[in-house]
């Protein structure tokens, strides 16, 4: 069986309103999960699950905040990278995941009978 994980990030439209540009960057992500589904259906394998995982994610990271911040504070000289690597909190990763711009799912396939 094939698992597979993804994070997509949409993108937005300048100008916009807030409202607006929720509603664009869902609109935006939803196609692109779209085409990504269209795609792995094309390859011959059968679908067997498929979830998002966003909301787990978010926990996760909001579980190892404490843990992460102190090791990236070991490392001044690349806090910077590893916060944003590390999807700490007021990075671009979170800060995405939290408004809904980025979502992780997941799909689970097997070979067609």
């Amino acid at each position: 069986m094939l698992r597979g994980c993804a994070g997509f990030r949409a993108g937005g439209l300048a100008g916009a309103g807030p409202r607006r540009l929720v509603h664009l960057r869902r609109h935006a992500l939803e196609r692109k999960l779209a085409e990504l589904d269209r795609q792995l259906d094309a390859s011959g394998l059968e679908r067997v699950a498929g979830r998002e995982l966003s909301a787990g994610v978010i926990t996760a990271l909001d579980a190892a905040e404490v843990r992460k911040r102190q090791r990236i504070d070991r490392v001044w000289f690349m806090g910077r990278f590893m916060s944003e690597f590390s999807g700490a909190k007021g990075s671009i990763l979170y800060k995405g995941l939290k408004s809904g711009a980025v979502v992780y799912v997941a799909r689970r396939f097997r070979k067609a009978a």
